[in-house]
This record gives structure tokens, sequence and C-alpha cells, in this order.
């Protein structure tokens, strides 16, 4: 596992957290991790998720032992498969991002691009 791989991973994991309205901190958290793990080695992604020492917020720490273990990370799949198709979808316009999308949804109810 790449820290690249990993980072867009957590920018992935930073997007369906902000979609699905988890606090602006934890998202934020994925963020910062994302830019701290993009260089990292795996010896250096396996030290910054130690329990013990890490910096990385809970969701970002969980997601990159996953990575790290299996390749793929069944918490990040998890999310993915709980986000409506088109909210992914409405974020490719541009000028929106996860937090309209996500105001969108919840204040009028559409779930897609053609609704």
């Amino acid at each position: 596992m790449s820290g690249s791989a990993a980072a867009a991973a957590l920018r992935r994991l930073a997007t369906l957290l902000d979609l699905h309205g988890e606090p602006r901190v934890i998202v934020q958290g994925c963020l910062d991790a994302a830019r701290q793990v993009a260089l990292q080695s795996d010896e250096q992604l396996a030290a910054l998720v130690d329990l013990e020492e890490s910096t990385l917020v809970a969701p970002a720490r969980v997601v990159v032992q996953e990575l790290l273990t299996h390749a793929s990370s069944p918490t990040l799949d998890g999310l993915e498969e709980r986000t409506p198709e088109g909210l992914l979808e409405m974020l490719r316009i541009p000028g929106l991002g996860p937090a309209k999308v996500r105001a969108i949804h919840s204040g009028l109810d559409i779930e897609s691009i053609q609704e």
C-alpha cells in the first residue's frame, strides 16, 4: 500500500463522511490524515496507525490499518454502499461539494442528477 493510494482512500473517506453529515472536525481530520500519509512508505504508514502514537483521527486510522492488512477497506466499502449512487454523481457537478449535496439531499429529498 503506497502512501498516495492511502491518501486517495482517505480523501474518499472524508467526502463520504461529509455526505453522511459527520462532524466537520472528523472530516477535516481525515483530510489532514490524507496529506500526512501521501508520501509515506509502508513502514511509515504502519507507524502512523500505531494506537499509542497515532496522530490520525479514528476513522482514518481504521481505514489505513485495513488497507495495510487487507489491501482494501471494509469500512470504506461499507460507507460507499450506504451512499446513494446519485449523490456521488452530483459531486461531479462543478460547484457542488459534499456539504451542498448533503443539503440538497436532506432538504429536497433529491438523490440523483435526474431528479
